[in-house]
This record gives structure tokens, sequence and C-alpha cells, in this order.
């Protein structure tokens, strides 16, 4: 499973293309911090790449739900846009306060995932549907603007995108983590039948203590953990307890696996679909809302593109095009990738249009390498 500490151990093929995934990873920051002279890896711009991977971590939790059972949903991005332009209107001219806004805001992310959803489950493939939906939501967000910027959104919302838990309290939440974290392991380490080898004990507590080293270093250093990282890092670990802890996670997998086996081992695949696009559309709701503080208003072309962002996300985590294979843990290490290229790449200047086929190059060699793996194996 990608989300543990085993994927270090060679002991699989997939485990040892994402150990070497996380290698990439190391190299390209090591090389944005030697070309951006040393400012890449400062406090203040990994602060800044952590609140810009959480929009797109959190689509890509819901993606990874979409694409394990065996869908696709490229309507996201138009949903963003739809969301963020309705939370904008609803302060900006109608003065609603924060958690109404949020509220019906919400709702209608619930809406876009049951009309998708319900179209999917009537046989309409979903590539079909959500290209219907992404051309239909980007519209209703043209409509719904008037084709024009919206801003400014209240105080309070503005701090779900842009604001902070502070030094101190940030730091004493990462230590807690820790603490609870190695409490866990300690007593699951202890509660084993096998003792593993040194090496293993030691990578399983000493390497989340770096991390959480490096994240203090980061938060004492500029301003503390952003609020959208917190409800990002909320969301992954709902989705993974989902995915990987209860009955309809499993149901999701296999289905992904294979549908009609599934359908005759008494899953009800269809409703178990409706469920994954409706998890879909919340999420979607809530990238609107984190994109739209963040920007502090909304525009009708916002949120462009960001579908292929979650679907790179995912893919890049370990996803597979023919359903059944993926974590929402992996998801969000293929988010964290895709933002330090984007965040590696303007530090440098180089152009919008280079990204892009930086962009579209990773996604091919991110399924070719799906599926060379499932060749070989």
């Amino acid at each position: 499973m990608i989300g543990k500490l085993s994927f270090l151990e060679a002991r699989g093929r997939i485990n040892v293309q994402f150990f070497m995934k996380i290698l990439v990873l190391i190299v390209c920051a090591v090389a944005f911090e030697i070309f951006t002279s040393g400012v890449f890896l400062s406090p203040r711009n990994i602060t800044l790449l952590l609140r810009q991977t959480a929009i797109n971590g959190v689509l890509a939790a819901g993606m990874v739900f979409v694409i394990v059972s065996g869908n696709i949903d490229l309507s996201i991005g138009s949903g963003v846009a739809l969301a963020g332009a309705v939370l904008a209107i609803l302060q900006a001219w109608h003065g609603w306060s924060t958690a109404s806004a949020v509220l019906l805001v919400m709702g209608l992310g619930l809406l876009m995932g049951i009309f998708n959803g319900f179209w999917v489950i009537k046989g309409v493939p979903a590539f079909v549907v959500t290209l219907g939906s992404m051309l239909l939501l980007r519209g209703l967000a043209l409509i719904v603007t008037k084709g024009i910027s919206i801003a400014p959104l209240n105080v309070s919302t503005k701090m779900i995108g842009q604001g902070f838990i502070s030094r101190i309290p940030s730091m004493i939440i990462l230590i807690a983590i820790f603490i609870s974290y190695a409490i866990l392991w300690v007593f699951k380490k202890n509660t084993k039948k096998k003792t593993p080898g040194r090496k293993q004990s030691l990578a399983g507590i000493v390497l989340p203590g770096i991390f959480v080293l490096g994240m203090i270093y980061v938060v004492y250093g500029y301003k503390g953990i952003p609020i959208p990282v917190v409800i990002m890092a909320l969301v992954i670990i709902i989705m993974w307890f989902v995915g990987q802890h209860t009955v309809f996670g499993r149901y999701v997998y296999a289905i992904g696996g294979n549908a009609e086996a599934s359908e005759l081992s008494g899953i009800n695949v269809k409703r178990t679909t409706f469920i994954v696009f409706v998890i879909m559309g919340v999420l979607t709701a809530l990238g609107g809302i984190l994109l739209s503080a963040r920007i502090d208003g909304a525009m009708p072309t916002m949120g462009y593109f960001m579908e292929l962002d979650a679907i790179a996300a995912a893919f890049i985590g370990g996803c597979s095009m023919t359903g059944g294979v993926g974590t929402v843990l992996g998801a969000l290490f293929g988010a964290l990738f895709m933002a330090t290229l984007d965040n590696g790449m303007s530090l440098m200047n180089i152009s919008s249009f280079i990204q892009y086929v930086v962009k579209g190059i990773i996604i091919i060699l991110a399924v070719f390498s799906d599926i060379s793996a499932r060749g070989k194996g």
C-alpha cells in the first residue's frame, strides 16, 4: 500500500516505482534550489508551495475514487469556476455570511455530483457525461458572472484561502502529531508477531521525524501552517480512511477491478458509482471555495485545466487507467509533484507555454509507466 512506509522496501515493482518517483521529486527540488539561488527551499516558498498544493490535493483525492472505480471526471475545472463564482456573487453582490455562502456552495457541489452520477448510472459513459458537464458548468459560470470578475469576499472567507495558524500553535500541532504517530508505531511494532529488521525499524520512526523537523523549520521560518493545507490534510485523512478501512472503499476498488464480477458478488455497482461522483462534486465545490478565497474573488475563466492537474496527480501517484488501483496518499504525492514543477518553473521564469508541454509529457509518462508495469507483471 502506497500510504505506508513499507514502500521503501524493494519487494514489489509498484513500490520500487513509487520510490523512484520520490527520488525524482528530490532531484527536482535540489535542481530548482540551485537554479533559483536558494529561493525554492526557503520557508516562505515552501509554505506557498504547500498552499498551492492544497486545491489540487483536494480535487485529486476525489479523482482517485473516480479513476479507481473505472471512470473519469472532466468537469471539475468548470465546477470549480462555478462554485467560486457563486460564492463571490453571494458575498460581493448579496452580502451573505461566510457560513451560509459556503453551505450553499457545498450544496451546489452536491448537485453537480448528483447530475454526473445520475447520467453515468443510466449507462452514458463517464467521459461523455463529464465532457458535457464541463461545457455546461463553464457556460453557467460565464452566465452568472456576466463575464466579469467579482470581488471582494468577506474577511472571514478570505481566511479560508489565505489564513495561517500562527507559528507556535503550528509547531505544537506538528509535535503532537509526531508523538501520536510514534506511540501508535510502537504499539503496532510490539503487537506484531515478527519483529522487523533494524533498518526498517529505524526508517519507520526516523523518516517521519525528519519530515516533522523539516516542517517545523518551514512553519517557524514564515507564518505557520496555511489554513488551506489544514483543510487538505483533513480531506486526505477522511478519504484515505474511507478508501482503506470501509466497506464502501472496498466496493470502489472491487468495481474498478471487475464491475461484472462485483455485480454478481452482490455489490450495488450503480449506487457505489453514484456516490463516488457525488463525493467528487462536493470536493469540487470545496476546491472552488479554496480558490476563490485565495484570490479574494472569482473570475469566469478560473479553474481551466484543473481537471487535468487532478488527473495527472492521480496517475503520478499510482492510479491505473484500467481502474482498481490507486491511493489517496499517492495522489497527494502527485499533487505535490505537480505543484513543485509549477512553482519551480515559475521561479525560473519559464514560460507557461513550456510548462504546459512539461505537464503533457509527465501525464504521458505516468500512464506509460503504469502500462509498462502491468505488461511486465
